[in-house]
């Protein structure tokens, strides 16, 4: 797995797109979000291919996460 982007401003305009576009966060949480983390798979993991989409808090607490799978 590795890490794809992160996303420290206008988080509510790649979080709340609905899959399979985005992960479809709420606007409420995308505002107690500091941070946006999107992880993928890639064809070395074992498995079905994912993203994960993590939204931080201030203190660097995962406050919502989301796996959506295929690329």
């Amino acid at each position: 797995m590795y890490l794809i982007d992160r996303v420290f401003s206008l988080i509510e305009d790649f979080a709340t797109d609905p899959p399979p576009f985005g992960p479809g966060f709420s606007v409420e949480q995308c505002r107690k979000a500091n941070k946006l983390e999107i992880w993928g798979t890639n064809h070395d993991d074992p498995g079905p291919d994912f993203t994960l989409f993590q939204l931080f808090d201030r203190s660097g607490k995962v406050i919502a996460e989301k796996r959506i799978d295929g690329y």
